[in-house]
Order: structure tokens, then sequence, then C-alpha cells
């Protein structure tokens, strides 16, 4: 297992899988930027600044407006606030 917890600033797990991912293969780094970009501003928020220690993302954001990044997280959460939801009419 792998973990940052202890370790300011909070790594994500989608910023360390990315990280660890990314010297696998060179590819990895241009095609899956916006999977560890949603799922850090997913868990850290969109104010989050890509200053180091986090990797340098301007190319995933010149691909991925910061805006489409967002909403995707948005879509995301909401699809688990619709189940959450849901839930809690059942019972």
């Amino acid at each position: 297992m792998v973990s940052a917890c202890h370790y300011p600033p909070v790594a994500t797990a989608s910023l360390l899988t990315y990280e660890i991912c990314k010297v696998l293969h060179p590819d990895i780094a241009s095609s899956c930027g916006y999977l560890c970009a949603i799922g850090t501003h997913g868990d850290l928020g969109a104010t989050l600044k890509w200053k180091p220690p986090f990797p340098d993302m301007s190319e995933t954001f010149k691909l991925h407006t910061k805006k489409s990044i967002n909403d995707a997280v948005s879509l995301v959460n909401a699809r688990r606030t619709l189940i959450d939801n849901q839930m809690g009419w059942l019972s």
C-alpha cells in the first residue's frame, strides 16, 4: 500500500497513481494526466494551485481546461450524491 497521508501537502490516490505509473510508459503522462487532475480536484478542491511539490500539469491543462476538469468532478460527484439520496429515500 502506498500512502502519503502523513506528509503535507496531501497527495491523493489519483496523484500518487499518476506519479508512480508515469515512469512506466512515456505516454501515460500525456494520456492520463486528466485523470490525475479530476481525482485531485475532486479530493482537494478546485482552488488547488498546481505548484511544487505538485507535478507540472500545464500540458494537461492546455488540452483540458480547468473548467472541463471541474465539470467532470461535478458529474462524478452528482452520481454519488444521487445514489446516496436514493438510499436515504429507501430507509
